[in-house]
């Protein structure tokens, strides 16, 4: 019996570290700037799969106590990614700790200077650059046919945007589609 509770113990651990890379692998997304649907997906996704996992963990070992161990670990990995979704934390940092590299960019924008793309801004990789309506300076994040993901200095919301984000009262991260 031993044996078996050994083995029981070697799941749970192994759960533990799943559930730590995904709140993990969900603030890197965060902090990169991720669109608010994309991380309702990544959110949902990660709370099916670890949900998946602790059901089969819980057919192949019937330790009872190991496997109220498991759902906390679930439980509460789901409410750290709730959180994490709608509160965008690291988004906020992230941002933060790159606002002055953001002002130069568009300071140099709105002088009508060119820079070469793609240019390292913080966690943020900017790929593109233009000055929408000639006057709010757009710093693109991504850009295809789409539509673009961009940080724009503007008091509103200049253009086509399907979801935004207030991150301080001069800039916004603007979805476009």
């Amino acid at each position: 019996m031993e044996s078996h509770n050994g083995l029981a113990s070697a799941p749970k651990a192994v759960f533990a570290l799943c559930c730590l890379i995904v709140v993990g692998t969900t603030l890197k997304f965060d902090a990169s700037g991720a669109e608010p649907i994309q991380m309702l997906l990544a959110v949902v996704a990660a709370t099916v799969a670890l949900l998946l996992a602790a059901v089969i963990v819980e057919l192949r070992y019937e330790d009872l106590q190991g496997m109220k161990a498991i759902r906390w670990a679930v439980c509460s990995t789901f409410v750290t990614l709730a959180l994490i979704g709608s509160a965008r934390p690291l988004l906020h940092i992230s941002f933060s700790q790159s606002v002055p590299v953001l002002d130069r960019l568009g300071n140099r924008l709105q002088r009508g200077e060119k820079f070469s793309v793609p240019v390292r801004v913080g966690s943020f990789m900017v790929v593109g650059a233009e000055l929408r309506n000639g006057e709010h300076p757009m710093l693109h994040l991504s850009s295809d046919a789409s539509g673009s993901t961009s940080f724009v200095r503007s008091t509103g919301v200049p253009g086509n945007a399907w979801s935004h984000i207030r991150l301080s009262p001069d800039w916004l991260l603007f979805s476009e589609d």
